[in-house]
């Protein structure tokens, strides 16, 4: 819930977990999307609506040792434009970012 928006957030999200040698290294993938209501008290008496945002992640550990691990991951947005008045905003979000723990 993001309150300050006056709407409701729905992320639903699928995960595979993978530990093909023994849990040395594992493969996380993710899956989801973020659903949202609309704001029909925008700025006074408008409506703000926004198309669903959907994600990937993929991350990849190995451990080394018994007390230190090694991570890299990725991610990846696309969607969610936003419309004011049902009048599109042209703001596609689209972001690739690696991230490493």
């Amino acid at each position: 819930m993001n309150t300050g928006a006056n709407r409701w957030a729905f992320n639903p999200l699928v995960n595979l977990d993978i530990t093909p040698d023994q849990a040395v290294s594992y493969i996380d993938l993710y899956a989801g999307a973020r659903f949202f209501t609309n704001n029909n008290a925008y700025q006074g008496n408008g409506q703000l609506s926004q198309k669903p945002l959907a994600n990937f992640a993929a991350h990849y550990s190995h451990n080394i040792g018994k007390r230190m691990y090694a991570a890299i991951g990725l991610y990846y947005d696309y969607g969610g434009e936003i419309s004011v008045n049902h009048i599109p905003q042209d703001k596609l979000q689209t972001a690739f970012d690696p991230a490493w723990p």
